[in-house]
């Protein structure tokens, strides 16, 4: 690696706390061992038809659900960002420990009164400890920068909690009647919020001031270190401050104060996998102005691509399925970016409008709301997390075929979900959980045409824009499903990734994709019994076809660093397996092939292909290697293997890795919810 020091010397990490009272024991400790960055916490686990109009506008009516709450969704996400930054400055920043503690511990389980006593206790230590040392040259000033620290912390701590009010505005203003106050409200919620953010950012200017005003030559070199630390960290909060007053009026602009706002919201369901989620079966196209959501007008797919007239070719995973781009087929990139301004540009050219935002909702998202609901219990049967998809799904297709199929009971079903939702103030916390959640598993993705908008999204993690490859390895794998069914849900898939080095610093990774179809007799009972409370005696033929009766179809796509050459194949013909430079994402190689598997069968293929990059052991370096979940897709293991000579040994590996055999072989296991960063760190025996 060209930027790797063997004689850089890092820093043990640690919290810094100034204390005046006892000599400080230094944090800097010499290394020659290159540090390991932070990873992701790791969680162990074990051609459609036209569908009826009025079987889809099920999904769409409760679609109109998480429009109510993803609008204010952006605003649920700042809160979060700044009760995390109150706990770290709480942490970090304390002069009088013991008191930051229990404030810190208090706001972490939104004890916000008995933290608030904690720091007016603060403010009577930092007076005592004024008098007790009043000989210290610079102790006057370094007490008043942290008074006036505690005081913005203090009031902070009372600001974070009403960035709640702005969700339970939004809600309370789009009810059935529209109550004129309630919608001032909004309005100044957000521009108080604002206006005390810079008075709390005032003070924490005023103290980053006095501690440079401090003369430092005479204190020791440790407390000079902490002070400057001190200094650090309000700079940090200062710009952490900033990025709220961004993005507080983003909120506004969401919400259509400014101009009206318009949105594109892509209903995707992820039981048939895209590689930027799932199939795009029907959108819808929603306004929002001065806070009110005034229009939701929802479309089947089929809608607009039958008007569309295009020479933009169809995207190669769907070669011989269909002959040109469609909207449906729009979200062929694991990039949501890309996939949001081509689904855009493609409703324009089919007659559509022109929209400002652009949301992905995968469908799973419903059921892990239902999961923190709990059952809703309908005249018929309960619909609950387990059953709801394929209830959903065996409906619309038998309404597709015009078939008798019960309607009734899922329009019964979305008002009673809806009062769950919206009804109780502690259930509104767990869902606004489950959608944080979403978004971190790339299940909600968000894109702004307006470029402000869009850094904040980006910054709360809602674009999954992919960037150019940091890292020495890079692994992504997409789903696209050519079958035709929506089986993926059965689908129990396994990654193995096994990194051999060699005594010379070559790298070869022999990736194993094991995939197991799990629908089964067992399974198709277990859905004919859903259906049944709901007037469903037999399960129509075709239709269990599509639940998964069917086989499953899969076209892989592997992204692996650019410049990788392809050794070997086992489980397929070398021949069957493309190879070649991707075209959707820069600095990056792509390998492919489609994998078949009847109901209850396993297909395992193995690839092997060479880095074009190697480690330079003297006496060692750093191997990391960066792993994308890619979106829509769920019950994934990941295990990662590390292979090494009998010449190297592993020194620290993150997550930690087991030795399984004496053959220096390596093993970690986990869940592939979100993005992940797998290092090692090797060294010559």
């Amino acid at each position: 690696m060209a930027d790797f020091n063997t004689n850089d010397v890092h820093p043990e990490p640690g919290s810094h706390k100034l204390n005046l009272r006892k000599r400080p024991r230094s944090s800097a400790i010499k290394s020659t061992i290159p540090p390991i960055t932070s990873t992701p916490q790791v969680q162990d686990i074990y051609p459609p038809q036209q569908k009826n109009k009025r079987a889809l506008t099920l999904f769409e009516q409760f679609a109109l659900i998480l429009v109510v709450l993803l609008v204010p969704l952006f605003s649920l996400f700042i809160y979060m960002r700044a009760n995390t930054l109150i706990t770290s400055i709480k942490s970090d920043s304390a002069l009088v420990y013991e008191q930051f503690d229990q404030a810190a511990k208090r706001t972490i389980i939104q004890d916000y009164a008995t933290a608030a006593d904690n720091f007016s206790n603060i403010r009577v230590q930092l007076a005592e400890l004024k008098e007790t040392v009043w000989f210290i040259q610079g102790i006057d000033q370094l007490v008043e920068a942290a008074d006036k620290a505690t005081g913005a912390i203090e009031f902070l701590l009372k600001e974070v909690p009403r960035l709640q009010e702005i969700p339970s505005a939004f809600l309370a203003l789009n009810q059935d009647k529209v109550d004129p106050a309630e919608q001032e409200k909004l309005s100044q919620t957000i521009a108080s919020i604002l206006q005390n953010l810079e008075t709390i950012q005032s003070s924490f200017v005023d103290s980053q001031k006095i501690v440079r005003s401090i003369p430092t030559i005479l204190l020791p070199k440790e407390h000079r270190d902490q002070l400057a630390a001190f200094e650090t960290k309000l700079i940090a909060i200062n710009d952490q401050i900033s990025k709220y007053q961004d993005y507080l009026p983003a909120v506004k602009s969401f919400l259509g104060y400014d101009l009206p706002h318009r949105y594109l919201i892509l209903l995707q369901n992820n039981n048939e996998l895209r590689p930027g989620g799932g199939f795009i079966g029907s959108f819808i196209i929603a306004d929002t102005n001065d806070g009110i959501i005034t229009s939701f007008d929802t479309h089947d797919v089929y809608e607009f691509d039958g008007q569309l007239y295009t020479d933009e070719p169809q995207p190669p995973e769907l070669t011989g399925i269909t002959s040109q781009a469609w909207i449906r087929d729009s979200n062929t990139s694991p990039d949501f970016v890309t996939n949001a301004k081509k689904a855009a540009s493609l409703l324009e050219k089919a007659g559509g409008p022109s929209v400002d935002t652009i949301i992905a909702v995968n469908q799973s998202v419903i059921e892990d709301i239902l999961a923190v609901t709990g059952p809703v219990n309908l005249d018929q049967g309960t619909i609950t997390a387990q059953n709801f998809s394929p209830i959903f799904t065996y409906l619309i297709e038998a309404a597709s075929l015009n078939s008798d199929a019960p309607k009734i009971s899922l329009f019964e079903f979305i008002p009673k979900l809806k009062a769950k939702i919206t009804g109780s103030q502690d259930q509104w916390g767990q869902i606004v959980g489950v959608i944080s959640q979403a978004v971190h598993q790339k299940n909600i993705m968000a894109y702004s045409k307006n470029p402000t908008l869009q850094n904040i999204l980006a910054d709360l993690g809602l674009s999954n824009q992919i960037k150019a490859p940091n890292t020495l390895d890079e692994l992504l794998i997409t789903h696209t499903s050519i079958g035709g069914n929506k089986s993926d849900r059965y689908l129990k898939t396994r990654y193995i990734h096994n990194t051999e080095f060699t005594a010379r610093g070559e790298i070869i990774d022999h990736l194993t994709i094991r995939l197991y179809d799990g629908y089964s007799d067992a399974v198709e009972r277990q859905i004919a019994a859903y259906l049944r409370p709901f007037g469903v005696e037999q399960l129509i033929d075709s239709i269990r076809y599509v639940l998964g009766r069917g086989d499953n179809v899969t076209r892989l796509k592997i992204y692996v660093p650019f410049g990788a050459k392809l050794l070997s194949a086992k489980g397929i013909d070398i021949k069957e397996v493309v190879s070649k430079n991707a075209s959707d994402l820069d600095e990056r190689h792509v390998l492919s092939y489609v994998a078949r598997l009847a109901p209850g069968a396993t297909n395992e293929v193995t690839l092997s292909y060479k880095l074009p990059k190697e480690l330079n052991i003297k006496p060692f370096d750093l191997y990391q290697l960066q792993l994308h979940k890619a979106p829509g897709i769920n019950n994934v293991i990941f295990e990662k293997h590390y292979q090494i000579p009998s010449t190297l040994t592993i020194i620290k590996a993150q997550p930690p890795a087991a030795l399984l055999t004496d053959e220096q072989q390596y093993q970690v296991e986990s869940a592939l919810k979100t993005d992940q960063l797998h290092q090692v760190i090797l060294r010559q025996k």
